[in-house]
């Protein structure tokens, strides 16, 4: 049994008994070495006395050489046990010396004179001259019989002592015991008899009246009359309460149908009349008047939900579904909202995790989109991934199975455990914010001046419902790093269906790149890249391989393009504004009318797990930024099927490409490029590029518009916290120093994106070392260093086009514009309505200035009425246009 577990008793006995053995044991070594040491000084003191006894007839034989007076006294000698040997000698070669019996037999004679050479030496005087040292006697002890003796006494008096030591231990623990647990164990016993409302006490023996036994019992008498007094009246409060509760819940839930009626007519009639023809103005309106019903009818159900709960009129079904879909209807649905805030939205199950299961998918839909919106509401850049494994761990799987509350009646005796996690980048939580967290109503930010805002149900509705389906919910999250909610429910099998594993990849035959691209002449490709200059770099090698290609500039115009074209192979970048590539393929492949096309995914990631990532994501197949066109080409043939009608076309096309490498050959004669740039490896761009020198000056000046300064943003973007953001563009930079043939900077701006990357996975971003911050400001010198120095030399050749290049935004006029942010700047403040229509005047004038992109950001915000992010737009767009709004 555990510590833990034992009585006062068991721990009180446990720990004396130690305590005893300690000092028994420390006790029984001291006594032992003191006794052995005693006996041993007690021989030597024996033998000394011994040869006082015979010195002065040993100084008598050794003066008149006596032989037979000498033989006598060694003999007296060996007959005490502790002498083995003994020898009288003179310094006039007077010597006699005798062994015991069993030495003389284990010595050899010859050896005898060296063994005395040990023995302890007693010197002999003359009888006349007590000073004159006429010889010695030397004995021999018996050490063998003198440590046994020694050992059979310190034996013999340590076993009395510890006797002694153990008896009085054990009255001392009986003593203890008696007066100290038993008490103690007694007064547990009663408290534990106790029953509310039966104004039972405990009864005081007179032995403990003054001690603190007494004392405590008289304590507990005192707070059981406490007790019985408030139970009643407690008793009474409560059935009042619980009626009162059963009542409201019952209204409520009996409301569900004429709530929800009118509002789904509003947004019904709201839907049928943004598809009639309508102004901008009034398109604009309906819009946000259906963003609004939606958000109501959110709430409503929400209290709804929670009522129906309160009044047990909430049931869990059992019936058969698929989890792949749960999972891919909760992104999609969730998709949008992260795109317009620039988060990547992920899913991944695990490859065991069976898919054909028994059990309510309406309600674990509900929860998971419940905890995937909380987690883009309050997440404001970085990632959210919903992870579903099954748990194998027999302990856990057990748990749940004994408080499930599936049905097994349609399904067979096969089950499953399954952890539904959402991970997120967000805001985090404290310690105290977790413990109320799931209470209903409330909120972790409940002050008026709050950020977000919400009903404070949604969080208890899940766990609510978790539970009724058998599970439990909890969450692990760190303050300003981000959050995870996890969920385990027990699910029954259907059936043994095969699992539906992720999309393989086509085994390429070949061993190296076959540079004829004659299969793939005329197939029509989808290229999805949300950069300029990697736009026209993929799109120069594709037209190179004389394929048909069309541009997509985000995840979302991807999806569009991709429903409404007959494409033969999209190629997707990953990190997009509006919609990410795994949010664009996880709707295409959902569509059946395209799911057929393979799509490539195109990016400069080349961290570990980035390829798994893509895969999870549904993507056929992975190509790695800078685009090397034989990689290319290879990865094209293998998923571009042979087409017949397009290799009839093949000498038309082949005339075509000579035709278009003749057009390049002449506009690239007269560009004044120089065979070198400092920072270029010119040559290599070109072969990328098909030759085509005025494509690469043009991607030069627009580098140079572009990034010249990009180091000052990643910088502000570090000091500011927002890791996600300084690490995208990094990302980005990255693929473009390598289309650009950037050697440097390609490697400059990928060693600070993984170092962003690492602290984000492994660090607080609210707590940045010195150490992290000196890496990174090294990290960004370096970077900063190559691009100048690219930037410098490019500037000396064709200085004359960046100029024109760069004057091409409308100017807009600060006097004009800003009574304008100064009234939008006011109502957001106030989380004002109004704001949407002093927003459409902004947008007006600015669409087209340096602000564009900074207007749609805004506008995505305002249209989904989550004022205060667009209020801190607002004021970087004033103080870049010196205009106060404070």
């Amino acid at each position: 049994m555990k510590y833990s577990t034992q009585t006062l008793q068991h721990k009180l006995v446990f720990h004396v008994t130690i305590g005893l053995l300690i000092f028994l044991t420390f006790a029984g070594i001291l006594i032992y070495h003191y006794s052995y040491y005693y006996q041993l000084k007690m021989s030597k003191t024996i033998q000394d006395k011994l040869i006082r006894v015979i010195q002065q007839q040993a100084e008598v034989a050794v003066f008149a050489f006596n032989e037979e007076i000498a033989n006598e006294i060694l003999e007296g000698l060996l007959t005490s046990s502790i002498i083995d040997g003994a020898k009288i000698e003179s310094s006039e070669n007077f010597k006699i010396e005798k062994l015991s019996h069993q030495l003389n037999e284990s010595i050899n004679p010859k050896h005898i004179s060296k063994y005395f050479d040990k023995g302890d030496i007693y010197p002999l005087f003359s009888p006349v001259n007590s000073n004159e040292q006429i010889g010695s006697i030397i004995v021999i002890q018996n050490e063998e019989y003198i440590q046994s003796e020694a050992i059979k006494a310190a034996v013999t008096q340590t076993t009395l002592m510890l006797i002694q030591l153990l008896i009085a231990a054990l009255l001392i623990l009986n003593t203890s015991e008696r007066i100290v647990s038993q008490p103690v164990a007694d007064l547990a016993s009663s408290v534990s008899n106790i029953k509310p409302g039966t104004n039972s006490y405990i009864p005081i023996k007179p032995t403990h009246a003054f001690d603190e036994i007494g004392l405590l019992s008289r304590n507990i008498n005192a707070l059981i009359a406490a007790n019985e007094r408030s139970l009643a009246h407690t008793i009474a409060a409560r059935e009042a309460a619980e009626s009162a509760t059963r009542a409201k819940s019952e209204f409520l839930a009996n409301m569900s149908h004429e709530i929800r009626t009118p509002m789904n007519a509003i947004i019904g009639f709201c839907d049928l009349a943004l598809k009639t023809g309508l102004s901008s103005q009034q398109h604009g309106y309906l819009s946000k008047i259906e963003s609004a019903s939606q958000s109501l009818l959110k709430i409503i159900n929400d209290i709804l939900d929670f009522s129906k709960i309160e009044a047990g009129k909430f049931t869990i079904e059992s019936v058969d579904f698929r989890l792949d879909e749960i999972i891919k209807n909760t992104v999609a649905m969730t998709s949008i909202s992260a795109a317009q805030k620039g988060l990547e939205l992920v899913s991944s199950i695990d490859e065991k995790t069976p898919l054909f299961l028994v059990g309510d998918p309406l309600h674990l839909g509900q929860v998971l989109l419940n905890l995937t919106s909380n987690a883009v509401k309050f997440t404001e850049s970085g990632r959210i991934i919903v992870k579903v494994e099954p748990i194998e761990e027999a302990s856990e799987k057990e748990a749940l199975e004994s408080d499930s509350n599936l049905s097994s009646n349609e399904a067979n005796d096969n089950s499953c455990s399954i952890r539904f996690s959402v991970s997120d980048t967000g805001i985090g939580l404290t310690p105290d914010q977790i413990d109320k967290l799931f209470e209903p109503f409330t909120q972790a930010d409940a002050s008026v001046t709050r950020k977000f805002g919400g009903t404070g149900l949604g969080l208890s509705i899940s766990k609510q419902i978790v539970e009724m389906m058998g599970g439990k919910i909890d969450v692990q999250s760190k303050f300003g790093v981000g959050s995870t909610f996890f969920f385990t429910l027990n699910f029954n099998v259907k059936s043994q269906q095969t699992e539906e594993g992720y999309t393989k990849i086509k085994q390429d035959q070949q061993n190296q790149a076959d540079e004829d691209f004659s299969s793939i002449i005329g197939a029509k490709i989808l290229l999805v890249e949300d950069n300029k200059i990697n736009q026209q770099v993929a799109t120069e090698i594709l037209r190179g391989f004389e394929l048909i290609v069309d541009v997509a500039h985000n995840g979302k115009e991807a999806v569009d393009m991709a429903q409404n074209g007959s494409y033969e192979l999209i190629l997707m970048d990953i990190q997009m504004p509006v919609m990410s590539g795994y949010e664009a393929t996880s709707i295409i492949k959902k569509d059946s009318r395209v799911s057929h096309i393979p799509i490539i995914a195109m990016t400069a990631h080349a961290m570990a797990g980035a390829k798994e990532l893509c895969f999870e994501a549904g993507m056929d197949d992975y190509v790695s930024k800078p685009i090397e066109p034989k990689t290319l080409l290879s990865i094209l043939k293998r998923w571009i099927e042979p087409n017949i009608e397009r290799n009839l076309l093949k000498s038309e096309t082949k005339q075509n490409r000579q035709e278009g490498i003749n057009k390049i050959e002449v506009i690239s004669k007269d560009v004044d490029l120089p065979d070198s740039l400092p920072g270029l490896d010119i040559k290599s761009a070109l072969i990328r590029l098909n030759g085509n020198k005025k494509l690469y000056r043009e991607l030069l000046i627009d580098f140079i518009k572009h990034y010249a300064s990009i180091t000052d943003e990643i910088k502000l973007l570090i000091n500011k916290g927002n890791l996600d953001s300084a690490s995208r563009i990094a990302h980005t930079l990255k693929g473009v120093g390598g289309n650009l043939s950037a050697q440097k900077i390609f490697v400059a701006a990928k060693d600070l994106e993984h170092k962003l990357s690492n602290y984000q996975k492994n660090s607080l971003q609210s707590e940045i070392s010195s150490n992290y911050g000196l890496e990174c400001d090294i990290l960004l010198s370096n970077l900063k260093n190559e691009i100048d120095f690219v930037v410098h030399g490019i500037d000396k050749v064709i200085k004359k086009y960046i100029l024109n290049a760069i004057q091409t935004d409308e100017p807009v006029d600060p006097i004009k514009v800003a009574p304008i942010i100064l009234k939008l700047a006011k109502f957001l403040n106030y989380n004002d309505a109004s704001s949407l229509n002093v927003f459409e005047s902004l947008k007006d004038i600015m669409i087209n200035s340096i602000f564009r992109d900074s207007i749609l950001k805004m506008e995505g915000y305002i249209d989904n009425f989550d004022f205060p992010p667009a209020l801190t737009i607002l004021k970087n767009i004033a103080k870049e246009m010196d205009i106060s709004i404070e």
